[in-house]
């Protein structure tokens, strides 16, 4: 048997080296009328774009996933969009408070590699907000 909590510590020290490894690409905007003129300066994100990430597990019949639900571990929900389970990394980076999808993205690519690595089937959902 594998010892998962050993796993989510690993998946979470990755996670959380990945988004701060991370170096996003700035983005600008300007504020537009109805017409798409500019009406006022650009301003640059050195952020980049802004959204999210999270991993799914694809069989909601693993162990992990019953040891996760039965030790209260992760923040660990139904996948809406489909079938199995859908958690979070917001241990990896509870430390960062910006919207960078690409910092995000990187967090969960590394946290799911971990658990690949370890036999437990997920893949990453990354948008854009």
């Amino acid at each position: 048997m594998n010892n998962y909590q050993e796993i989510i510590d690993k998946a979470t020290e990755e996670g959380h080296k990945a988004l701060w490894q991370t170096k996003p690409n700035p983005v600008g905007w300007v504020q537009a009328d109805l017409d798409d003129k500019p009406i006022g300066k650009t301003y640059i994100v050195d952020e980049g774009l802004c959204g999210g990430a999270y991993i799914i597990l694809t069989d909601s019949r693993s162990e992990f996933v019953k040891w996760c639900k039965t030790n209260d571990k992760l923040s660990i929900d139904k996948n809406i969009g489909g079938k199995g389970y859908t958690i979070s990394t917001f241990d990896a980076h509870k430390d960062y408070s910006g919207q960078s999808a690409e910092r995000y993205e990187a967090c969960a690519e590394a946290f799911a590699k971990v658990l690949q690595e370890n036999g437990i089937d997920c893949m990453v959902h990354a948008y854009l907000t």
